[in-house]
């Protein structure tokens, strides 16, 4: 393999790893607005029943 098909490579790699850090931000911030919500619903859920948390 010479020099420019491992740049080639390389660039490749990069690319693909900077579009999964892009994917892994975006699930983690999914996941806290889904983790909120659930707190949220558990909160009317309580007040509803007329539960205390």
């Amino acid at each position: 393999m010479d020099k420019a098909e491992r740049l080639a490579e390389q660039s490749r790699v990069n690319a693909e790893l900077a579009s999964a850090k892009a994917g892994l931000i975006k699930a983690k911030a999914i996941n806290e607005e889904m983790e909120t919500s659930i707190e949220v619903l558990k909160q009317e859920m309580q007040r509803g029943s007329g539960e205390r948390p």
